[in-house]
């Protein structure tokens, strides 16, 4: 991830939000000394520390213990909406009038959550007069940039079925591990990330295999914004759902946790957890048998990102336009600052742009004698957690070529080759293993071996690397921290024909190449980067 870079809009919005908190730091000549007020809750009762804003500009004030509150606004404001919000109780507002000093905001506390609420497509089915409105109807550019996203995809990921089943869309074994084969009479919890719409209420009784309705939706609009709060396992034992805590609604009502603290439209609740990494970890930062296989939060946490105040959300939900509507004008929807929005494209490894980004590859060599010596880094310059993460399975190779003016390759007199994952056979068919270089990854081992057992379906056989599902041991972790760099050095036997030409690539894989056909069902490889030089001798 990398340090975000919040754009300066020139706009009248802005220059008023200016002079609105000049004002408040008490320069009187902007206008009149503001609006006052009250925040109370639906009996009546004072609601303290509630923060009341002037909608979409940075003014705002907190409410005293009777619940009062000041705010200096500036000429031009009429128009505009005094917000309040608070922990604990939805969004509410009053349209400032003009000549009215004196407001009463009611604060409507929200309700427990209900297990039996059925949640609600992103997309609208039905188009009958009265039907409810679904999120792409209201928010068209928010919906489009989250379908583009892996979380819309992640129930029904190819990849991610194929690992679960151990065979491909077509029935076949993909040569690789597969959890059910390993235990088919276990579900497990890996729908608690991937089918959170349906584990919420069963995650180790959910089969990922067999989703329906908005939860087949993966990672969706309603799920995510039922979010209240997160309790996280800091060692990692609850993932998904299991680490959630949701405030659906009962039946015919509605409600929605969002970043925003000023959106008075709807049954809205400021949650500023949306904009933290705590809000991504229970995905994100998961154990398996004691031994950590997801652990993007926890090398987050360890990285200067972290100290920084620079969190998931800054990189991969940055939004890379100008001024924005969350939603439609005619429903409601306001232009606002980018800085305090989001995108939801939520960028990542479907976005090559962004991969590229997040890693710098720079060699040297030089020419003395009977050998050539190179010396390539790899750093991880702009990625806030390790690279590559996530599960287990990705991983990255560095290729190192020499080869002389006739293009025959130089002979490998001392440095690294690139291990036995990366695929053994032609390396035209991109089976790398045994070539000049290295590979980054989190390298598991079986810790046990599970015998096969025909009457129970099991058709265990050991795996190099091991799947993160078994009981494993880390064997190694050459992955790179964020802003860490690699070193590497590698001596090859000099040419008799001259100069040498020297290519280095560093390439992403979402799997290993030595599980069968598994790293061919998504994506295959991508090139992260490359350079090419001519050493003279």
């Amino acid at each position: 991830m990398r340090s975000p870079t919040r754009p300066r809009l020139v706009s009248s919005a802005l220059v008023s939000s200016a002079l609105v908190v000049a004002a408040a730091a008490g320069c009187s000549r902007w206008g009149p000394p503001g609006v006052t007020g009250t925040v109370v809750d639906v009996e009546g009762r004072p609601v303290s520390e509630a923060r009341v804003r002037l909608q979409a500009t940075s003014a705002f004030t907190l409410t005293t213990a009777a619940g009062a509150f000041r705010l200096h606004v500036p000429p031009g404001s009429s128009s505009g909406v005094l917000a309040a919000s608070k922990d604990g109780y939805f969004i509410a507002g009053e349209k400032l009038v003009p000549g009215r000093t004196d407001y009463r905001i009611v604060l409507k506390a929200i309700p427990d959550d209900d297990r039996d609420y059925a949640w609600a497509s992103p997309r609208q089915v039905s188009k009958a007069e009265g039907a409810p409105k679904a999120c792409e109807t209201c928010h068209p550019v928010l919906f489009s940039e989250w379908e583009r996203s892996a979380h819309a995809g992640s129930a029904k990921n190819p990849l991610f079925l194929a690992v679960f089943e151990g065979k491909d869309r077509s029935g076949r074994p993909t040569g690789a591990p597969g959890f059910r084969l390993d235990f088919p009479r276990s579900l497990g919890n890996c729908a608690a990330c991937h089918v959170p719409g349906m584990a919420v209420n069963g995650p180790f009784a959910t089969d990922p295999a067999r989703t329906e309705g908005a939860a087949a939706e993966g990672v969706f609009c309603d799920f995510c914004h039922k979010v209240r709060s997160v309790t996280l396992d800091a060692s990692g034992g609850r993932p998904g759902v299991l680490s959630f805590q949701f405030a659906r609604p009962p039946p015919g009502k509605l409600a929605a946790f969002a970043q925003l603290d000023d959106v008075t439209i709807g049954p809205d609740a400021y949650q500023p957890l949306f904009r933290e990494s705590a809000y991504c970890a229970p995905c994100h930062h998961g154990s398996f048998w004691s031994v950590r296989a997801y652990s993007e939060f926890a090398e987050w946490s360890a990285s200067s990102y972290a100290r920084r105040n620079v969190h998931c959300q800054d990189c991969h939900m940055k939004l890379e336009t100008g001024p924005r509507r969350v939603a439609l004008e005619k429903e409601g929807g306001i232009v606002r600052d980018p800085a305090t929005l989001s995108s939801h494209v939520q960028y990542g490894l479907n976005d090559e742009a962004f991969m590229r980004r997040a890693v710098t590859l720079s060699a040297r060599a030089d020419a003395r004698g009977d050998r050539v010596r190179v010396r390539v880094s790899v750093r991880n310059s702009g990625a806030g957690h390790h690279v590559p993460t996530g599960s287990p399975m990705r991983n990255m190779i560095l290729l190192v070529d020499a080869r002389d003016a006739t293009g025959a390759p130089l002979a490998l007199v001392a440095g690294g080759r690139v291990p036995d994952w990366a695929g053994r056979g032609s390396p035209e068919r991109g089976d790398y293993a045994g070539l000049p270089g290295k590979g980054f990854a989190k390298i598991l081992a079986d810790l046990v071996e599970y015998p096969a057992d025909p009457r129970l379906g099991r058709r265990f056989s050991r795996a190099d690397p091991a799947p993160y599902w078994r009981p494993t041991v880390v064997a190694s972790d050459t992955r790179i921290p964020a802003e860490a760099t690699d070193e590497s050095e590698y001596v090859f036997a000099a040419p008799t024909a001259a100069p040498v030409t020297l290519r280095t690539r560093l390439v992403y894989r979402r799997t290993f190449r030595s599980w069968g056909t598994l790293d061919r069902i998504k994506g295959g490889e991508l090139e992260l980067a490359s350079s090419a030089t001519v050493v003279s001798r």
